[in-house]
């Protein structure tokens, strides 16, 4: 609810490092610069080496999104709110916005990543999500274990799918919004029409 935000965001400093991270430009800009920077694959590479990184990189995704969809969702009074058709203008950018990083990995003609694809990689990638004593029992020689598409194939499928949902995720946002905007704009124009007198004849 909006109160409990207020009570957390409406401090000194806290007010001020929101109001600059939940600008939609900057937001936009952040949430899918780092998204897309996360799936160059020397950078994907080496956060699958660590959990610390790993936790850094998931957490840093997960508050740019954030803020990313705050201009979208807000109801908190006293903050900045963006009109109808500005929220399909700023849904349609975001969908433009991660279209690069979905296209780098759909039309790479080899497999782009060593997580995927060298097996001391793959093991070292596995202990981020695999219990040690699990992962001793299991024999994770590499992803074939879980999939028998080629890795080329797998990767371009996984890039397919990654816009597919991300497209079924704003387009269902974008004609929510939509509608409240066409709603909204009657609601107006029937509050801006001149009350009608009916004249008699006597």
């Amino acid at each position: 609810p909006g109160w409990a935000w207020k009570k957390l965001i409406f401090r000194p400093v806290v007010k001020r490092l929101f109001s600059f991270f939940s600008q939609p430009l900057i937001a936009l800009l952040l949430f899918n610069g780092i998204f897309s920077l996360y799936h160059i694959p020397f950078i994907f590479d080496f956060v699958k080496t660590d959990s610390l990184y790993h936790a850094l990189m998931n957490g840093l995704i997960f508050v740019t999104a954030f803020f990313m969809w705050w201009p979208l969702v807000h109801q908190v009074d006293g903050l900045p709110r963006l009109s109808g058709l500005m929220k399909l203008g700023y849904i349609m950018a975001d969908g433009i916005l991660l279209t690069p990083a979905c296209a780098l990995i759909m039309f790479s003609g080899a497999p782009m990543y060593a997580t995927y694809t060298d097996p001391a990689a793959w093991a070292e990638a596995m202990k981020l999500c695999v219990p040690l004593d699990l992962a001793e029992k299991i024999p994770l020689s590499g992803p074939e274990i879980f999939n028998t598409l080629p890795p080329l194939e797998d990767q371009q499928l996984g890039a397919v799918l990654m816009k597919i949902i991300q497209e079924i995720v704003y387009g269902t946002y974008l004609a929510v919004v939509f509608f409240q905007w066409v709603r909204t704009e009657r609601e107006k124009d029937t509050l801006s029409e001149p009350p009608y007198i009916e004249h008699t004849v006597s």
